[in-house]
């Protein structure tokens, strides 16, 4: 349910501990993981990434992983913008005891960010961002005596508008977001 910003996009992560709910609102009760996602610059960069994993037994658990990174100006030293895309997609991993079940469950995740950024001045930046993550999960198990597939279905969109600026000795920062999500646990029994 996290993989909603690809790695690539991430410039650093503060993790700030003690209640914070006076800034980050009433989840923060025992702290924060502040997620810095990179500005744009003033010439275009990008990197990929690729990977994959393939288990020597044949018995499920492969993954395939791709993601991309891009950010530079579109007006130089005023507007910005940087690109980022994950999918992620790991195969279920069955019981080594009871191989109809799922041990680990498989998964399906495909996330984009798109943020602008708008810099009048040396001291004063906007930004508007959006994310889109959809994140597909499936388990086979049992629970009181009832096989079933469990299926996890997430699909979440992310709106932001923000200001930094320094004015005189002061650093200041807005930031207002809106978050759609819809999340769906089903089960399919057997019978």
């Amino acid at each position: 349910e996290q993989n909603w910003i690809p790695i690539e996009a991430i410039e650093h992560i503060e993790v700030v501990r003690g209640p914070l709910s006076a800034l980050y609102g009433s989840e923060a009760m025992g702290g924060v993981i502040n997620i810095i996602t990179k500005k744009s610059t003033d010439t275009w960069h990008g990197s990929v990434r690729a990977g994959a994993g393939v288990r020597d037994d044949d018995n499920g658990g492969e993954n395939q992983t791709y993601a991309a990174y891009v950010a530079g100006p579109l007006v130089k030293e005023k507007l910005g913008l940087a690109l980022s895309a994950e999918y992620i997609n790991d195969e279920d991993t069955p019981d080594p005891d009871q191989p109809e079940y799922t041990e680990i469950e498989g998964k399906e995740v495909f996330s984009t960010t798109g943020t602008l950024t708008f810099s009048p001045t040396e001291n004063h930046a906007f930004t508007a961002d959006v994310n889109l993550t959809t994140d597909d999960r499936t388990r086979f198990t049992s629970s009181r005596g009832r096989d079933y597939e469990a299926l996890y279905e997430l699909e979440k969109t992310v709106y932001g508008l923000g200001w930094q600026g320094t004015i005189g000795p002061t650093r200041s920062k807005i930031q207002a977001y809106h978050s759609d999500i819809d999340k769906n646990s089903i089960r399919h029994y057997d019978d």
